[in-house]
Parts: structure tokens; sequence; C-alpha cells
């Protein structure tokens, strides 16, 4: 259960929020930030770049949307949020609703498929594209946040040591353990996902990720996977803040999370998803 705290924001760290309310309410601010993500990190998936601009484009305003409308009166903010709700169960069963067979008669959660596949493309491509990951980020932390007489130092440091370790961060994490982290996948998906040919693979992952955007159109709003992402952004992004914000961070997420599951909704009836993946 999350602590409670009889202060959202003391007097003393109160021009802290109106500072970080003047950057979210600067729609230059906004506009350098959507770029950056587009050209710096949207290039990297290479053939699912669209992905990563439909998030760009469309969740990053409702988050931004949602953070001003808090920052705007931080005090009146309520000091505790309910206890998280064990919707792991839920989610398996919900994802469930829609399946489909390998060649060998086994069954398997169309969301598992199209995460899997999906993840383990995406992340063969950030690897082939590893040196233009690096370049941007090199040129961002060297030009951007050092001082300029540690430029020269900072890029002759992350030429050399930037690309290995952009490789083996991406080779850490598996597709298959991504999915089922968020998941998409049970524990035991492993066999029946082995199964697939690569010709099976190619000509499923259109047909899939259109019948999953059906089924989430029809479904997704308050379902088990709106309170599983909301707990997840939750314990993943308030749990490292320090604890005088986590019940402002707590809120935010809260607040944010229904709005991405209606976003997602409206999104999936007009076949964003099929189209970033080119379908």
């Amino acid at each position: 259960m999350f602590s409670s705290v009889p202060t959202i924001v003391c007097d003393e760290c109160e021009f802290v929020v109106k500072e970080l309310k003047t950057v979210v309410e600067d729609k230059k601010s906004q506009a350098e930030a959507r770029d950056f993500l587009r050209e710096n990190v949207c290039k990297s998936p290479g053939q699912y770049r669209g992905f990563c601009d439909l998030v760009v484009d469309e969740y990053l305003p409702q988050f931004i949307q949602e953070l001003d409308a808090i920052l705007a009166d931080p005090h009146q903010l309520p000091a505790t949020v309910e206890e998280m709700e064990k919707v792991e169960n839920d989610v398996d069963t919900f994802w469930s609703g829609l399946i489909m067979e390998n060649n060998i008669g086994q069954v398997l959660a169309m969301s598992c498929f199209e995460c899997k596949f999906l993840v383990e493309d995406m992340g063969t491509d950030m690897i082939s594209n590893r040196k233009k990951l690096s370049d941007d980020v090199r040129d961002f932390a060297c030009y951007k946040i050092v001082t300029a007489n540690m430029t020269a130092s900072c890029i002759d440091f992350l030429d050399l040591y930037l690309p290995t370790v952009i490789q083996m961060t991406i080779e850490q994490f598996t597709p298959l353990g991504i999915c089922q982290a968020n998941k998409c996948c049970p524990a035991n998906s492993e066999e029946t996902l082995r199964a697939f040919t690569y010709q099976e693979i190619q000509a499923e992952k259109c047909p899939t990720m259109k019948s999953l955007e059906s089924y989430v159109e029809s479904n997704i709003i308050g379902s088990p996977i709106q309170k599983f992402v909301e707990n997840s952004l939750t314990d993943t992004t308030c749990s490292h803040s320090i604890s005088l914000f986590q019940p402002t961070c707590q809120r935010i997420m809260y607040a944010v999370a229904p709005r991405f599951a209606s976003l997602t909704a409206v999104l999936a009836s007009e076949k964003k998803f099929s189209q970033a993946i080119h379908c």
C-alpha cells in the first residue's frame, strides 16, 4: 500500500513545482521534446518506427495534459492513493479471450504472438542501427549537457564505448521476458511460440494485429489491462521518486491510465496499430 503523506507539496519546495509547470506549459519545449524523440529515438526501431511515432504523437500529449492539470493546484491533491489491486490473473484471463493455434495445435494468446515477434524485430532493428542511435545519444550528451571544455573528451569516450553498451543492453532483455513482464505472454508460452516457422510468423502478423485491434477497441475500457497499466506506471515511476513527490506522482499515473485506455481504444478503432506495422 502506498504510504500516506500529509502534504503533497511543501511550501519550501513549491518553487520546484512552479518551475516544472512552466516547462510543461511551454509549447516550444513540448515541440522540442516531441521532435527530439521522433528524430533521435524513433528512427532506431527501423521498420517499426511507426509504433514509436504513435507513442510520441498520441500518448505523450495525453501525459502532458494530465500533468499540467495536476500541477495547476498541487495542494488540492489527495494525500493517499488506494492500494494497488492484484490484477495479474485477471490480465491473463483478459488476453485468453483472443487465441490462436500454432502448426501443431497448441493454443496461444494472440497478444503473446504479436508482442514476442514485434519486440524481437524491434530489437534486431535497434542493434542494426546502434551506430546511429549511439551518435544521437552522444551528440545530445556532449553538446547539450556537458560543459564546452568537456565536449571533446565526452565524444571520445562515448564513441569508444556507447555502441557496445547499447547492443549489450538490448540483448539483456529477451523478447519473451519483456512480453511476460507486461503480461502479454504466460510463463509457459516459449514452446508454443517456438513451433511457428518464419513463413508462418510473417503470414500471421497482420491478421493477428487486426484481430487484436478489434478486441482491444471493444474491451479495453475498464478492463484488467487498464488497471494493470495503472499499477505498473505507478509502481515503476513513483517508487523511484523522492517521498515528497510520490503522492503527486501516484495521482498523475492514476489519472493518466484511463486517458491511455480511452486513447488506445480510439487508435484501435482507427486501425492505427496495424498501420504502424504496415498492414
